[in-house]
């Protein structure tokens, strides 16, 4: 019984481990996807700039047609989420960059309107590139609070691991000693009924016949079931024979005591005649 909730917890820390670790993976594979796609964001935003900067300065090119770069930045804007580290300073430079993004491509329109009414443009090019310099400083604001945040995300983690660790060598610790004694406990409960058994014998050898037999409403197993019967069955047997020894001799010696006694019986007589005639004789030999 001792054994099931030493596997249980066992079993407990090996899936808390496979849990920490499916998480901890987890986690840095969402950091790798965020910091990569900021960083396409970053090289799709300086191409749709370069887009529209060829548009300015180059003549040949008379249209101005950034749909596709701009369907392809808010998608992959959508794919960063910066919720998981719950840093609030990342969610602010994160929502300045959908602002930025936002007016970025507003102005990039106001310029392809300046454009068809025939009216100067240049200066909304300048505040294009101003915008995008500011989306690129947003986003390299936000990755170093990711990285932060990331950094203090694994040094939260690895202390758990190391307090986690401390504590599954203390249990383990503590565990062996429980285990061993238990060992020890049962060892001693199973070899009683043997020593028991040992000690009588000695009782028995020294001269001590009347110990008192041992009790079998306790739950030996089968083996040791059948010696202490047998013991008890020897002790009786044992008793009994010396107990018929005794009787036995106690009668010899009686029979012997009145066998004596009719000697003596006998003999008392005999002298008296025997005495009586030496009387009788030596009255005669001196004729008194």
């Amino acid at each position: 019984m001792l054994f099931l909730p030493v596997n249980t917890f066992a079993f407990s820390i090996v899936f808390y481990f496979s849990t920490t670790m499916y998480q901890f993976t987890t986690q840095i594979q969402k950091n790798l996807e965020i910091h990569y796609n900021i960083n396409t964001f970053v090289k799709e935003l300086n191409k749709c700039t370069n887009f529209v900067k060829e548009f300015v300065f180059d003549k040949q090119n008379n249209t101005l047609d950034i749909t596709d770069q701009k369907n392809k930045l808010e998608n992959i804007l959508a794919k960063i989420n910066p919720a998981p580290f719950r840093n609030k300073e990342a969610e602010y430079q994160y929502r300045a960059i959908q602002n930025s993004t936002d007016t970025y491509f507003s102005k990039i329109s106001e310029i392809t309107s300046l454009y068809n009414n025939g009216e100067v443009y240049y200066p909304t090019y300048y505040i294009v590139e101003k915008i995008h310099s500011y989306i690129e400083e947003y986003s390299s604001n936000l990755q170093n609070e990711l990285f932060t945040d990331s950094e203090n995300y694994y040094k939260n983690k690895i202390s758990k691991q190391a307090w986690t660790e401390r504590f599954i060598i203390l249990f383990i610790i503590v565990t062996a000693i429980i285990v061993i004694r238990s060992l020890f406990l049962f060892a001693e409960w199973f070899t009683r009924p043997i020593k028991d058994l040992a000690e009588r014998s000695q009782k028995i050898a020294s001269g001590m016949l009347y110990i008192p037999p041992i009790d079998l409403k306790e739950k030996y197993d089968n083996d040791i079931y059948v010696l202490a019967e047998s013991f008890n069955q020897m002790s009786q047997s044992i008793r009994e024979k010396v107990a018929k020894l005794k009787h036995q001799q106690e009668l010899e010696l009686a029979l012997k005591e009145s066998q004596l006694v009719n000697l003596q019986q006998q003999i008392k007589p005999h002298f008296l005649f025997n005495t009586l005639n030496i009387i009788s004789r030596q009255a005669e030999k001196e004729k008194a």
